[in-house]
């Protein structure tokens, strides 16, 4: 649950993209939310489970990378686990109804993250209050 006193803390796992901070820097600008990010799925699982995110924000082109942070996530949070965006470039359709069935709250294609990143946190930030 999140604590309305303090920022949300969001981490950014971003084992695929050329500029692993771009992401980042969008949360960051907005100013509402406390950004980490891990540049790996075993550094993601990690800081995931040291800071206990609100939410965490994966990037992947193979389904396993989800698959194995959600499961180490689920198996290691407290009874209030975080909300969890994916992003990818042209993911398989396949892939993106399979992450959503096993937990993913929703899915941003990466050509829209400018445009649609900061309202979609928003908004699963705001189911988890």
């Amino acid at each position: 649950m999140i604590n309305p006193e303090k920022k949300p803390i969001i981490l950014v796992v971003n084992d695929n993209l050329p500029s692993p901070g771009a992401i980042e820097e969008i949360l960051k600008r907005d100013g509402a939310f406390d950004v980490c990010l891990a540049l790996s799925v075993s550094e993601g699982i990690r800081i995931a489970c040291e800071i206990k995110p609100d939410l965490l924000i994966c990037f992947w082109k193979a389904f396993g990378n989800f698959i194995d942070i959600y499961r180490q996530i689920q198996n290691d949070t407290d009874p209030f686990p975080p909300a969890f965006l994916l992003l990818s470039d042209g993911a398989d359709g396949t892939d993106i109804v399979r992450c959503l069935e096993l937990g993913a709250d929703d899915y941003i294609d990466n050509s829209l993250c400018n445009q649609v990143l900061i309202p979609n946190v928003r908004s699963l930030l705001s189911t988890r209050s």
